[in-house]
């Protein structure tokens, strides 16, 4: 038995070959209880994956404190998040009313409850330099906790 683990935003690939008797293949673990943060100095941009082993709304995604995010009046100057769609970033920047909008969008729509699928790459762009707590970005847990 191995004792591999698997982060949410890691994944296998299993291939059975014909031919071959069967297997059985057991899978356990635990999901994340708590906030999930991550280090983002700021003034420049970074990929990350959702921390978390269910889908999230891109409001859900915000990344929050300690550290700050930029709203702005478009994506040049507001913090972005740029969801990977398999053949290029589209990013997303929250504006002054607190609406996420789509950079390059002609309508003002807001896609604060769109989904965002597991496992989804996301590239983080922050605008100024963060030091201390400032630099930490983080989520909170988008399900209950089964405990309480």
């Amino acid at each position: 038995m191995s004792e591999l683990v698997l982060e949410p935003d890691e994944a296998w690939s299993i291939t059975r070959r014909a031919g071959r008797p069967a297997t059985t293949l057991y899978l356990f673990g635990s999901a994340p209880d708590g906030r999930r943060v991550f280090r983002h100095a700021g003034a420049g941009t970074a990929v990350i994956s959702p921390r978390f082993p269910v889908p999230m709304t891109l409001g859900q995604l915000l990344p929050g404190g300690p550290g700050s995010w930029t709203s702005g009046a478009d994506a040049a100057s507001a913090d972005t998040i740029g969801l990977w769609d398999g053949t290029r970033w589209v990013i997303y920047f929250r504006d002054t009313g607190g609406e996420w909008r789509r950079d390059g969008a002609v309508l003002p729509v807001d896609y604060t409850n769109l989904l965002v699928p597991v496992g989804t790459p996301l590239q983080i762009q922050r605008r100024t330099a963060a030091t201390g707590e400032e630099q930490f970005l983080g989520n909170e847990r988008p399900y209950p906790d089964v405990r309480e």
